[in-house]
């Protein structure tokens, strides 16, 4: 039998090997063989040091029989140990542009037995590392390393950072309609590279932006491979025109319309919206005027349009000519009559006032003549005479009232004579108008 026995302790890959220590026999030479299994069957046939790959190994150790001594034969093992390997991370830009970042992350091991770093293999749990966002990978030993080394740090996270644009918005702006304007989807440009990709870019103004002024254009984009530097811009709401079309109206002193207004679109479409209609003029008296309510003075006036919805602006003429003009007093007079021997007066009638509004001078007579008669208005800045189908312009109307010459008629009586021995008849005579003498 063998005198002690085989040792040898064990190493890590990529280390020296261990020296061995071979039992001794009491007859003939102690010889060793190396084998990969435990049956021995498949031998070692290199030579035991660094690169001796991990892994256990069998040493079987003989004295062979000869005529004078009997065989020996035991069989031990040892192992090399998988060494340790740490994965070593790094990264090139990793800014999202549309490409596959897993080609610019490397991990490496330090390979001790050629003294180098040596490439692992990397693959992205999540697959390709394309779209902006947080990747997982591991790292794995290439096979002809893998039997000898135990990978640590096999595991990294990375993030593909979003790539950075700047959008400028562009200011708009729309006309009053009553509702909230269409914002343009294109009015916006890009500075920096977007790869030609789209970054779905929306713009809005606030639900219930309907009124004339300025409102923020507010952006969102929907691709996040991007982060997105806004300029900001405003949309105008503008008001919308509108043209107005006045009837004047207005009338005579007393009997007043309002001027009445209606607003047109710039389609000739009637709009809904309050007209205030301002009069301002003067009076025939000299009284400046300005006010919302149509004047009733006799005067001449201009009745000027204005909106009190900022949502529109007039355009064109806003303005009409109103005039009160002075109220008739219509005169009827009889402007003669035949003499009869009395007072006579004209008769005269007036129509459209009371007769507070003038004095009447009408004495008339009674020979044969003219008589005036006048008239004389007591308000000569709202009131006209009416005579003859025309205005008369002064303040007093005078007519002259004719008394004519009368025809004359005569009664005779006792002219037919009388019988001889009777009385005397004496003729005589009657007149309308003085003494009639019988000659």
């Amino acid at each position: 039998e063998f005198v002690g026995s085989y040792e040898r302790d064990g190493w890590t890959y990529g280390d020296a090997a261990s020296k061995e220590t071979l039992p001794t026999a009491k007859f003939g030479s102690v010889t060793v063989t190396y084998y990969t299994n435990a049956e021995c069957t498949e031998p070692y046939l290199g030579t035991f040091g660094m690169s001796t790959a991990a892994g256990t190994y069998y040493a079987k150790v003989t004295v062979a029989e000869t005529n004078n001594y009997t065989d020996l034969e035991a069989t031990y093992s040892f192992t090399v140990a998988k060494a340790t390997a740490q994965a070593v991370w790094s990264a090139g830009d990793l800014t999202y542009n549309c490409t596959n970042k897993a080609n610019v992350i490397t991990a490496t091991f330090y390979e001790k037995v050629s003294g180098s770093y040596v490439a692992l293999n990397v693959t992205v749990t999540e697959g390709q590392m394309v779209d902006a966002g947080d990747y997982n990978l591991t790292a794995a030993l290439p096979a002809e390393h893998a039997n000898n080394y135990t990978l640590t740090n096999a595991e990294a996270s990375y993030t593909v950072a979003k790539a950075t644009v700047t959008v400028t918005l562009h200011a708009q702006s729309a006309q009053y309609t009553g509702q909230t304007p269409e914002v343009s989807q294109n009015a916006y440009s890009i500075s920096g590279n977007t790869y030609e990709q789209d970054l779905g870019i929306t713009l809005s103004i606030e639900a219930g932006s309907v009124n004339v002024g300025s409102y923020d254009i507010t952006a969102k984009h929907t691709n996040n491979n991007f982060n997105v530097n806004y300029v900001s811009a405003k949309f105008e709401i503008t008001a919308a025109p509108l043209t107005v079309e006045i009837t004047a109206n207005g009338g005579s002193y007393g009997d007043v319309t309002a001027a009445t207004a209606i607003a047109k679109d710039a389609q000739g479409e009637n709009v809904e919206t309050k007209i205030v209609l301002t009069y301002t003029g003067q009076s025939n008296d000299g009284e400046s005027y300005n006010d919302t309510v149509a004047p009733q003075k006799a005067g001449s006036y201009v009745v000027t349009a204005t909106l009190t919805d900022a949502n529109y602006v007039l355009t064109g003429n806003s303005t009409a000519t109103f005039t009160v003009s002075k109220a008739r007093l219509e005169v009827e007079i009889t402007t003669s009559a035949a003499y009869n021997g009395e007072l006579q007066q004209a008769t005269v009638k007036v129509t459209g006032g009371d007769e507070n509004l003038y004095t009447l001078t009408n004495n008339g007579g009674t020979d044969v003549g003219n008589y005036p008669v006048s008239l004389t208005l007591q308000d000569t800045h709202n009131y006209v005479w009416y005579y003859n189908d025309a205005e008369f312009g002064g303040g007093t109307l005078t007519v002259n009232f004719n008394i004519t010459i009368a025809d004359n008629s005569v009664t005779v009586s006792g002219v037919n004579g009388w019988t001889y021995g009777e009385q005397a008849v004496i003729p005589s005579a009657t007149a309308t108008f003085g003494n009639a003498t019988v000659m």
